[in-house]
């Protein structure tokens, strides 16, 4: 009777490690074990490819670590036409606001007073700048938006109850949902009229002995339309401070100006709220703001000390190198050099010089790339994104992108796998490449990217 073939054995963890090739790799000591650790594993769970050889399972173990020593958060265009494009990292900081965060790495005066010697505050110089910025009697910074809704319903209504309507009970990105956000922040949520309909009357009558809040949420990543009401923001204030509570307006996009000019709807701004006389108001930093991740509190000082006071301040405070570069934006913001801020550049492209982007653009590829490519300009729509904006497209100039040796999925693949990743968008059979998205300083470095392909 023949014997069954035996099984191949795992490679010895020692025999890897012993060889030269993985002695000269740059890592440490106990990572080289680890590696070679796992790669015997596998082997012993019976994965043995056909080059189950020393050779081969060094080569795994030499691909491993280049893709652990290479940066894990390089540069990318964005094409998709997404202008705060949450997966390619949201708002594109000015230059500014890098080189602040350059100079904050080293030793900076992030809690020292530089006349006494004696420890400072972290928020003081950012917080007074933003309040003038805003007209706010008072600012707070903290790591992101959701903190700071967070610690604003823990801060002025804890164990109390918050009046918000049903039509405001929103869910953003990655599952975040407001009425788990109240949950967690300790205050019991009453929800008053319907999805559609909400009524001034609706948050009056909720209103008892045990209300410590009313909470505004905006829509800013849905819209309901049809046969909808809801209660004007002047009108839940006066009701507000006529029942002697505070009135906290998560309003999310961090927009400082109106949007009508740019052919897009009116959106409610940061600026409008605080004039209107909202106690407490919510926003991003890394939204239409134009600077980095966090979250800003606005508004009455009777009611930010409440925030600042409370214990989970400490776990939600921003690092130094988010407050250097959002300190740059506010500057840019308040010495009218928004243009320097890459969001608002962005929006301002008008459709004459998209046009005349993408004609040099096209130039600088050359007649040799489009042999192979079919490469023209088209009209096309953008979109702010980040759920600044609820889906509402406006005008851009696109780079539409064609071949007949290729699929396009694969071609999007490759564009994405260029040495500075480029992101597009698979529309019609073609790629298109949007203009909007991507700075005007940037079109050389495009141009040169499209070409390698």
């Amino acid at each position: 009777m023949l014997k069954p073939p035996s099984k191949p054995h795992p490679l010895a963890v020692g025999k890897l490690l012993d060889d030269p090739r993985i002695i000269a790799l740059p890592l440490r000591t106990d990572v080289k074990k680890t590696l070679a650790r796992d790669e015997a594993n596998r082997q012993r769970q019976g994965d043995f490819p056909s080059d189950n050889t020393i050779d081969g399972s060094v080569q795994r173990i030499i691909d491993i670590t280049e893709t652990f020593l290479a940066p894990g958060y390089p540069r990318a265009l964005n094409a998709t036409g997404v202008l705060l494009h949450t997966g390619l990292g949201r708002a594109p900081l000015a230059d500014s606001a890098v080189f602040a965060m350059q100079q904050a790495a080293e030793y900076c005066l992030l809690e020292v007073d530089k006349d006494t010697g004696e420890r400072g505050n972290r928020w003081l110089e950012i917080e007074r700048k933003l309040a003038l910025l805003t007209g706010a009697e008072a600012a707070l910074v903290v790591n992101n938006c959701a903190s700071a809704v967070l610690l604003a319903l823990a801060g002025i209504a804890s164990r109390k109850e918050v009046i918000v309507s049903r039509g405001e009970l929103v869910e953003i990105g990655g599952g975040f949902r407001m009425p788990d956000v109240m949950a967690n922040a300790g205050v019991k949520r009453v929800e008053v009229g319907t999805t559609n309909r909400t009524r001034l009357k609706d948050y009056q009558s909720a209103i008892t002995e045990k209300t410590a809040a009313l909470l505004k949420v905006h829509p800013s990543n849905y819209r309901v339309v049809g046969f909808t009401e809801s209660a004007s923001l002047h009108d839940l204030v006066e009701l507000a401070h006529t029942n002697g509570l505070p009135l906290f307006e998560d309003l999310g996009n961090g927009l400082l100006f109106d949007l009508t000019p740019y052919k897009l709807p009116h959106e409610p701004t940061l600026l409008e709220s605080i004039a209107e006389g909202v106690d407490l108001v919510a926003v991003s930093g890394d939204k239409c703001f134009g600077g980095p991740q966090a979250g800003i509190l606005l508004g009455k000082k009777e009611w930010i000390a409440k925030c600042r006071k409370h214990a989970l301040l400490r776990a939600v405070r921003p690092d130094k190198l988010t407050l250097a570069a959002l300190d740059a934006t506010v500057i840019l913001w308040l010495s009218k050099r928004e243009l320097e801020i890459p969001f608002f550049t962005m929006l301002s492209q008008t459709s004459t010089q998209l046009k005349n982007r993408a004609e040099n653009i096209i130039k600088t590829i050359g007649e040799t790339f489009q042999q192979k490519y079919s490469i023209k300009i088209v009209e096309d729509e953008a979109m702010i994104g980040s759920g600044a904006v609820p889906q509402m497209p406006f005008p851009d100039i696109s780079l539409s992108m064609q071949t007949n040796s290729e699929s396009i999925a694969h071609l999007a693949k490759r564009l994405r796998l260029l040495p500075i990743p480029l992101f597009s968008v698979v529309k019609e059979n073609s790629i298109r490449i949007h203009l909007r998205s991507v700075l005007p300083k940037d079109d050389f470095l495009l141009a040169e990217l499209i070409a390698k392909l």
